[in-house]
């Protein structure tokens, strides 16, 4: 798998994002988060995902910094926290990506990160 994130990170520059709105959802994982709209990342994401596992749903996949990971947190706690932390038109630098994926091999099987900075 490493190979595969090495590789595309060869063909894939650092780049900078422009900061959208700050969202708020019930996933634990974008408790509060950063939006951002920009086509490179999914062509990176889609990269990534073709070589690892094959499937890519572009309609679905929304660019993001997690700002809070938190469960069962309020929405008016979550809206709060959004509204005091506005980042948009910001622009912020993305170099690496991390990619997640549940290896079979380890004991228990579980998600491995691998981050690669972008060099290409």
């Amino acid at each position: 798998m490493a190979e595969f994130v090495d590789e595309i990170a060869g063909v894939h520059t650092p780049r900078e994002l422009l900061a959208e709105v700050t969202g708020h959802g019930v996933e634990r994982f974008k408790a509060v988060f950063i939006e951002f709209i920009d086509n490179r990342v999914g062509q990176l994401a889609g990269a990534l995902c073709e070589r690892l596992c094959g499937e890519f749903d572009r309609a679905r996949f929304m660019p993001h910094v997690s700002l809070l990971y938190r469960s069962h947190l309020a929405a008016s706690a979550r809206d709060m926290t959004a509204t005091q932390h506005s980042f948009v038109g910001i622009r912020m630098w993305f170099d690496t990506p991390v990619t997640i994926v549940r290896v079979r091999t380890t004991t228990p099987p579980g998600p491995t990160p691998v981050a690669r900075r972008l060099r290409g």
